[in-house]
């Protein structure tokens, strides 16, 4: 990306980085839910093949959602690291440049907590899918 100035960049960068964390906020908050909403639902599923019975069509359509869900917070917050990884490299380079990156640090690090919850959730539906995919 070409910009005019060193503060310019910083204005984009950092209005892009603000983007991304309300996003990641958002998808933290869904896949938080989800994930609370799994752990009911794939509780009983987790017993039944613990106990060596089979899945019906409607447990196995759940779990298959689950399983969407849960690659879908992946990645979702595979997308968040790489934005993260990106802000610091960004806040780095900007630093050398004499920029007070103050306002992007805040972002990053608002994205950082985005992504902490994401990872959390992300953590709580590998374990609802527990014994299910062993």
């Amino acid at each position: 990306e070409q910009f005019a100035s060193t503060e310019q960049e910083l204005q984009a960068r950092t209005a892009r980085a603000r983007d991304i964390a309300a996003n990641q906020r958002g998808e933290a908050d869904r896949a938080r839910t989800a994930a609370a909403s799994y752990e009911r639902s794939l509780a009983p599923l987790n017993q039944q093949v613990s106990a060596g019975r089979r899945l019906n069509d409607a447990q196995r359509n759940t779990l298959a959602r689950a399983q969407a869900d849960r690659d879908n917070i992946k990645t979702k917050l595979d997308a968040g690291t790489k934005a993260s990884d990106e802000i610091r490299s960004v806040v780095a380079n900007l630093r050398q440049k004499g920029q007070n990156t103050s306002a992007l640090e805040s972002e990053g690090r608002d994205l950082a907590a985005s992504n902490a919850r994401l990872q959390g959730a992300l953590d709580r539906m590998n374990s609802a899918l527990g014994k299910i995919e062993a």
